[in-house]
């Protein structure tokens, strides 16, 4: 049983929770700057030229740490 995919967006871009894949997603509306993809990559986020996102395994530990590279509070 596959859950519909939820879809947040924040000043830039969209985080996606993609149930399918298994993955919490960032996506960019444009390419981020340089600082801020090393944060990403020291979070745990990977490129995924496939998806066209930024990406980890879904999971609780992924939400705090997409929360905290993107500075959001109430998801």
């Amino acid at each position: 049983q596959s859950r519909e995919n939820k879809e947040v967006p924040f000043e830039g871009g969209t985080l996606v929770w993609n149930y399918g894949e298994d993955r919490l997603q960032i996506l960019f509306d444009r390419i981020p700057e340089d600082n801020r993809r090393k944060e990403l990559k020291s979070s745990g986020f990977r490129w995924s030229p496939r998806n066209k996102a930024w990406q980890r395994q879904l999971t609780s530990n992924a939400l705090s740490a997409a929360k905290r590279v993107l500075n959001l509070q109430n998801i």
